[in-house]
């Protein structure tokens, strides 16, 4: 469990920094109006290296969408395939693979407002409804994203049960 713990202490960093990264991007205004920078920190390259000098989880869970053109999982899976699986004996650690359908962006997509809402943010600022009819024609890529984004956070939640379950009975 204090291999686990200090995993996803890790981890919760990493994901902090997104989450803040996915927050300024949702919230242009507080940026005065000036460009975000688009990267991710912490980048590639400083992931790798904090994989190899401290992650210490052996039980890894990767997830790959489909449609994601910038995806590095295969070169993460093989740093810790080697970082977790002894030379000698060839046993190690234990990867779990995913493919889902999505995007690079799909955690990060955002809730869109129901129909009503929009109406009610339409009337608020003196604009025109029928604009709500216009933005309802993107309801259906937002459900899409919604349900790729529910199967990650599902997919993630099951792996942590597992291996909390686990961790307990061994």
């Amino acid at each position: 469990l204090d291999q686990l713990a200090s995993g996803l202490g890790w981890a919760s960093e990493l994901l902090g920094a997104t989450s803040q990264r996915a927050a300024e991007a949702a919230a242009p205004a507080s940026t005065g109006g000036l460009p975000l920078d688009d990267e991710f920190t912490p980048g590639p390259a400083e992931t790798d290296e904090a994989v190899r000098r401290r992650y210490g989880v052996g039980r890894n869970l990767l997830v790959r969408f489909a449609d994601d053109g910038i995806d590095q999982s295969s070169g993460l899976a093989r740093l810790l395939q080697s970082r977790f699986t002894d030379e000698v004996t060839g046993i190690g650690g234990r990867l779990d693979f995913r493919k889902l359908e999505g995007t690079h962006v799909t955690p990060n997509a955002p809730r869109l407002p129901s129909d009503a809402e929009i109406r009610r943010i339409l009337s608020a600022a003196g604009m025109p409804l029928d604009l709500a009819d216009a933005v309802g024609g993107i309801r259906e890529v937002a459900s899409k994203a919604a349900r790729e984004r529910e199967t990650a956070s599902k997919t993630v939640a099951d792996f942590v049960l597992s291996e909390t379950q686990k961790a307990r009975e061994g």
